[in-house]
């Protein structure tokens, strides 16, 4: 998990254009017009890490962490601007969310792992499918990564609570039909429809697409990304706590809790679970399966932990709605690197402690989903450090 890939090089962009008949252009190109959300931010972070022992399993990683990641520094993070596509843009099927317009995909759509690939981004938008058109005025929400509630959460999300923020009621947002269609427990589509409606945003104003078809629109408006220089704006942080609605906003509890999230499937699983949850059950930790609980039980957990535990990955995102100093221990293979999280932490003025164990069973496919040990001696510091802050 983490922010979007890099553009292709010279080469791969010049096979774009010759395989698919369309060139390549971001969101300042391809805009009839741009309207900022937020403006530009300039400041400071420090470090929020009081332990790791990422460099003894992991030496060259771990450096890199120390010196380039957890570090104090200066931030300048771009605008977030609201963007209107040229009449006519098409939204692709194929079920990766591909947008043309006036000859041109736009970049912000094109997943990772299809910026080296154009013969699969040909065969998506070459393919012939029926179109449907829509005239009303109409906000981008479908993209890659939405079907990971961390991406959801920390990325799409946010565009829409700032959109509404500023034009309350104007748009419709596109987002694909299993949101309101899916009753999958496990999958985060009832979670979606639960995070808009918490801003106002209520399945009235979906407009959702098929990714049998083809979309074209009139009035489409997309919005930039909220992440740049490796954080998010702290204006769509504060937006996203603040324009709860209040009937529906979570009430913080009295009482801190120290919160273990427990992670279910989707791989990165400690192999001697039972002895760390015994350390964290001794330390007075409460164990919630926050993949399974509702948006605003989840938001609640999040304003009301002192202290969380998880495992590395999407269950943290709720950080966002965090008390300020809060306190993070998160676990993962020594293998795998994120900053993501990291930058959430930042934001409340946290405090962390970054634990790594070897890997135990190696995901051949994608080594961050390898299950891994962890030493509860290493834990053990962790927590000792976290509550000796004062």
């Amino acid at each position: 998990m983490g922010l979007t890939g890099t553009m292709p090089t010279a080469l791969i962009r010049a096979m774009f254009d010759h395989l698919t008949q369309f060139s390549i252009r971001d969101q300042a190109a391809l805009a009839e017009t741009e309207t900022d959300l937020l403006p530009p931010y300039d400041g400071r972070v420090a470090n929020a890490t009081v332990y790791t022992n990422v460099e003894a399993l992991n030496p060259a990683f771990g450096r890199h962490l120390r010196e380039d990641i957890y570090v104090d520094r200066p931030c300048a993070l771009s605008p977030v601007r609201l963007g209107r596509m040229p009449a006519g843009a098409v939204l692709h099927g194929g079920g990766e969310f591909l947008l043309s317009a006036d000859g041109a995909l736009l970049r912000e759509q094109i997943a990772p792992y299809l910026e080296t690939n154009p013969a699969r981004v040909a065969e998506l938008v070459g393919t012939t499918r029926p179109i449907v058109d829509y005239a009303e005025e109409c906000l981008l929400l479908a993209r890659f990564g939405l079907y990971t509630w961390g991406h959801w959460l920390g990325e799409l999300l946010p565009k829409a609570v700032l959109v509404e923020a500023a034009y309350p009621g104007r748009f419709r947002y596109v987002v694909p039909s299993p949101v309101l269609t899916d009753p999958t427990p496990h999958l985060p589509w009832i979670r979606i429809r639960e995070s808009l409606l918490a801003y106002g945003i209520d399945s009235t104003r979906l407009l959702t697409i098929d990714d049998a078809q083809d979309t074209r629109f009139r009035a489409l408006h997309i919005v930039g990304s909220v992440w740049s220089d490796h954080l998010m704006h702290p204006g769509a942080m504060q937006a996203m706590r603040e324009r709860l609605i209040p009937s529906l906003a979570p009430i913080r509890s009295d009482r801190p809790i120290r919160a273990a999230l427990m992670r279910e499937g989707d791989g990165r699983a400690i192999e001697n679970a039972e002895a760390v949850q015994a350390l964290l059950r001794a330390d007075g930790f409460a164990f919630y399966p926050v993949g399974r609980m509702r948006f605003w039980d989840q938001v609640r957990l999040f304003q009301s932990a002192e202290t969380i535990f998880a495992i590395l990955g999407s269950d943290l995102t709720g950080l966002i709605y965090a008390q300020q100093g809060v306190r993070v221990i998160s676990v993962a293979p020594s293998i795998f690197g994120d900053r993501f999280f990291y930058a959430m932490i930042l934001d409340r003025n946290g405090h962390y402690a970054d634990i790594r164990g070897p890997v135990g069973t190696l995901n051949t496919e994608t080594g961050h989903r390898s299950s891994f040990t962890i030493d509860p001696a290493e834990l053990r510091v962790a927590l000792d450090r976290l509550g000796a802050i004062r």
